[in-house]
């Protein structure tokens, strides 16, 4: 076992924007743990209890023929660690944790619930968004080779300014009672990690002296209990039983809203690009550095212009996720995952009067 250096596979999806226009609005993104075409025994039960109940310490089968979840190769990959930083084995779930993913039947057989859905994570964001574009140009320095044509520096375009922010209203999943054994200790979990929201406020309206700060969403959201099923609330909040009306104070009740989000990070930007043309050329490196000799050719790299727009820009969306290396060297994540991204935006149209 090691430390934790949690690898990520990123899905990014694009909306193409207009330049010179503000844009603002909301955008909902919704992440699941899909089963379609699976058809191993953990396809449709959920993360944590596919690895409680698959998992071999010691590689290979858990019996019938079959493989360990996804092929995990070692317990390095496996997605569980201690607050110590290093890697957890196979977790020694107790009884209650079991019972919560299992019925049993007349006969006595214990049956698996089929809460692949709990494995998943939902984001509300509200995002402002406008990008200013201005032609590429020959920055100061580039020098021009002997025949006048081309340049020692591919054309910059930072004259173009993007205006990108984006805040999160609101996060749900069903991870925060993903917590050790004895559902005391938070020493051994799930892989999670908040999604960032900052803020910046002053203390008065007066507008002075401004506060910045930064805190990391693990999940919003109520469960009101009975919904149906098992307890989903939040470890450390009190739920209120409606099913009396008492409003009893239940944080100290069995909590099983321990699942898996396979969702590491989200971050939105803009995307511009401005693509040089180049060609090979037999002249030495006019920039020449006598300290880094890869520099010292007569095959130098030099640019006659590039492609650039200024009309159109991409507003990015990158939903990053848990991933780890499969017995081929291959990134892979823990379970096929469904990515959904709504952009809902209101901006200016040229038909908007001003009084």
């Amino acid at each position: 076992m090691g430390t934790i250096s949690p690898l990520t596979h990123i899905i990014t999806e694009r909306f193409k924007c207009k330049s010179e226009r503000l844009i603002s609005g909301l955008m909902t993104v919704n992440v699941r743990h899909d089963t379609d075409t699976d058809t191993t025994p953990e396809s449709e039960i959920d993360c944590n209890y596919a690895y409680h109940k698959y998992w071999d310490d010691n590689g290979g089968s858990y019996g019938n023929g079959l493989t360990k979840p996804n092929d995990v190769p070692n317990d390095g990959d496996y997605p569980y660690y201690k607050g110590t930083g290093t890697h957890a084995e196979k977790p020694d779930y107790n009884t209650g944790f079991q019972d919560s993913r299992r019925v049993r039947d007349i006969d006595g057989n214990y049956i698996d619930k089929q809460l692949s859905l709990g494995d998943s994570d939902t984001y509300l964001f509200f995002v402002s968004a406008g990008f200013h574009g201005q032609s590429a140009y020959w920055a100061y320095g580039t020098v021009k080779d002997s025949t006048d044509t081309y340049y020692s520096k591919p054309m910059n375009h930072d004259a173009c300014q993007s205006f990108v922010k984006y805040d999160l209203i609101s996060r749900i999943n069903n991870s925060a009672g993903a917590e050790g054994a004895d559902g005391v200790d938070f020493y051994d979990y799930m892989w999670k990690r908040g999604q960032e929201k900052r803020e910046s406020t002053f203390s008065s309206s007066a507008g002075r002296d401004a506060t910045d700060s930064t805190s990391y969403i693990q999940s919003n959201g109520i469960f009101t209990y009975p919904g149906f099923g098992m307890r989903l609330g939040s470890q450390g909040f009190n739920e209120v039983d409606h099913w009396d009306g008492t409003g009893t104070d239940q944080s100290s009740a069995d909590n099983h809203n321990d699942f898996f989000t396979p969702v590491f990070d989200i971050q939105i930007y803009a995307e511009h690009t401005s693509t040089p043309t180049s060609i090979r050329h037999s002249e030495i490196n006019p920039h020449y550095d006598a300290s880094n000799p890869a520099y010292n050719d007569n095959n130098y790299t030099w640019f006659s212009g590039s492609s650039h727009t200024t009309s159109e820009w991409n507003l990015n969306v990158d939903i990053l996720h848990w991933v780890y290396t499969n017995q081929s060297s291959a990134e892979e994540t823990y379970f096929r995952n469904r990515v959904n991204v709504f952009w809902q935006p209101f901006g200016e149209t040229s038909e908007l009067e001003l009084p």
